[in-house]
């Protein structure tokens, strides 16, 4: 967590939710950079996405345009899990 000038607290954190709610709260920097989302998509988006769908499943991953979601570590990380 960062102090921000005014004193103010500031947390990040990352949330992946399937039709019957969250499948994983994952507290991040408040400024998350592609490294460290690809990171978490790695540590926690692949096993828990294949312990509750299954590995042989399809399913929709949706996100918007932010930077760290369209930059080449990510867009590769995508590649080499279809």
């Amino acid at each position: 967590m960062e102090n921000a000038a005014s004193g103010h607290v500031t947390a990040g954190f990352w949330r992946c939710d399937n039709g019957g709610g969250p499948l994983c709260l994952v507290p991040t920097t408040p400024r998350m950079n592609a490294a460290e989302y690809v990171r978490i998509l790695e540590e926690n988006l692949v096993p828990r996405t294949a312990e509750v769908i299954g590995e042989e499943e399809q399913f929709y991953f949706v996100q918007d345009n932010a930077s760290i979601h369209t930059v080449r570590v990510t867009r590769d990380f995508f590649a080499h899990h279809p």
